[in-house]
């Protein structure tokens, strides 16, 4: 299934001004029944990834936790590279900047 390909369908379908009630409850409990058994996976990384790159995550994520799994996807600069993850409400930061902010208190402190 391709989730894009369905969300734009699906948004197509809300914005055509011709689209009855009971069409948009349709596509709705559809999007619902979609959801229900999937996990959605945060990642938030410090660079707009290309399309080859969110492959092998994905194909990464389908073999370490199952292949019912969406991808909610942000960027943010500031944490200059790696990822922030939270699944299944645990939150892991494998980013540079958290890296970077250990060494550096961690220096501070012991010295």
């Amino acid at each position: 299934m391709n989730t894009k390909q369905e969300v734009e369908d699906f948004m197509r379908v809300l914005s055509d001004q011709g689209t009855s009630r009971s069409k948009t409850s349709e596509r709705l409990s559809e999007l619902k029944k979609y959801l229900a058994g999937r996990t959605i996976v945060s990642l938030t990384l410090g660079f707009e990834p290309d399309e080859k790159f969110m492959s092998e995550v994905k194909k990464w994520l389908d073999r370490e936790m199952g292949e019912n799994i969406l991808i909610d996807l942000s960027v943010n600069r500031k944490i200059i590279g790696g990822v922030q993850i939270i699944a299944n409400d645990h939150f892991r930061d494998f980013s540079l900047s958290s890296r970077l902010t250990t060494e550096v208190l961690g220096r501070n402190v012991t010295n």
